[in-house]
């Protein structure tokens, strides 16, 4: 008997379980790739390790299916100002705790940010230099800590969902400043899989 596969939704956060080896479908503004052979014949083999990360693209349906499109995590080796999108069977994935929101640019083109909350554990994706020219290196652990004390938590939180820049608190610098969500990744997306 078959198992049945998770059902994800647009927005969820997810991660390889294994590796993924497949084939660059399309190269374009973004990369597409998939397990065999694409639309137009097999392209450029690939592969992402397994423990990447990533969030389920927009127009995935809610029911089981075999297969899902992820909008994986940072930027692509083969092409730094692209994204990469994967064509992933579902049993190869696995839910990770967090929350994005998709902003749309234009009629098919989208943004994911990744949303935090107060107190969540952060790692810097990469260095951050700073107006004061202050630079905090990728990696570093961090919470979010809002700071202005006229409001309470929970408008210091909406006032970071809408402007998409968080107040961090770097441990190791002993220091809070405003990151934007795109340089922060929940530390919990680099613990390991129970699988």
């Amino acid at each position: 008997m078959e198992e049945m596969s998770e059902v994800f939704q647009d927005g969820d956060r997810v991660r390889l379980a294994v590796e993924f080896v497949g084939n660059i479908w399309v190269v374009g503004p973004d990369l597409y790739a998939g397990e065999g052979d694409g639309p137009n014949g097999k392209g450029e083999p690939i592969t992402v390790p397994a423990g990447s990360t990533g969030t389920i693209a927009p127009g995935s349906n809610t029911s089981p299916q075999s297969r899902y499109v992820v909008i994986m995590d940072g930027r692509n080796a083969i092409m730094e100002d692209s994204r990469l999108f994967l064509v992933v069977r579902s049993a190869n994935l696995e839910r990770i705790p967090g929350r994005t929101r998709v902003v749309w640019t234009g009629a098919d083109t989208f943004l994911v940010e990744q949303v935090f909350h107060y107190q969540d554990v952060v790692r810097l994706r990469t260095s951050v230099t700073t107006e004061d020219g202050s630079v905090y290196e990728a990696g570093t652990l961090g919470d979010i800590i809002p700071m202005d004390f006229r409001l309470s938590q929970a408008q210091n939180m909406e006032v970071a969902w809408e402007t998409g820049v968080y107040p961090v608190r770097l441990s190791r610098y002993d220091v809070t400043v405003n990151i934007p969500a795109a340089f922060l990744q929940l530390d919990s997306d680099f613990q390991p899989s129970d699988r």
